[in-house]
Formats: C-alpha cells, structure tokens, sequence
C-alpha cells in the first residue's frame, strides 16, 4: 500500500472488491484479513499491503 511505513501502517480500509490484507509489506507472510465486498473497517485493523481480487 503506497505510503505504508513500518512505523505508520495504514488503517481503515473500505472495500468495494474481494480484498486480502497482510501484516508484511509486497503481499507477504500470512493472510491477516480477506475483506467481502462493501465491507468498511475501522481505525483498529493496520495493514502494510493489500492484493484486490
């Protein structure tokens, strides 16, 4: 996710497609959160990329 730093990750995703969250930067290590369509997230989850399907 551009503007993602290791101290600043981003937070409150909405989503209009099938959405899959990682904790790690480039897509990496294990799924965190796979979002359904429509589906709005707080300020709570942090995530450091995202891969749209």
């Amino acid at each position: 996710m551009f503007g993602a730093t290791e101290a600043n990750p981003a937070y409150a995703p909405k989503n209009l497609t099938t959405a899959t969250v990682f904790l790690d930067f480039n897509c990496e290590g294990d799924t965190y959160y796979t979002m359904n369509p429509g589906k709005i997230l707080g300020n709570r989850l942090k995530f450091r990329s995202v891969v749209f399907s």
